[in-house]
């Protein structure tokens, strides 16, 4: 099993990811699910996953930031931005948090 952390600040989108996994991806666990990017970052301190699937839109911490502080504490981390932006600038910021 794969643990994942899920986080967007919007709690319905939050659980259509949950959902998802939890009916599609029986290979990965839902180890936390956060509503920002500092909850996020607080529990990636404390407890290692193998996925980290987050917003790239949020309030306080944006997803890019989280990828990057996320990347520097778990180098091994795998990193999926989900958006419904279409800006080229969220895709670049993206590629620079070297995200999968």
């Amino acid at each position: 099993m794969y643990k994942v952390l899920l986080v967007d600040d919007e709690m319905p989108a939050l659980r259509f990811l949950q959902t998802i996994i939890e009916k599609f991806a029986r290979e990965l666990t839902i180890a936390q699910s956060c509503l920002s990017g500092e909850a996020a970052l607080a529990f990636l301190r404390e407890n290692k996953v193998d996925l980290l699937i987050t917003d790239i839109s949020m309030s306080g911490m944006d997803g890019i930031a989280l990828a990057h502080a996320a990347r520097a504490l778990q180098p091994e981390i795998h990193i999926v931005i989900v958006t419904g932006y279409a800006e080229f600038e969220y895709a670049k910021g993206a590629i620079q948090a070297a995200v999968d």
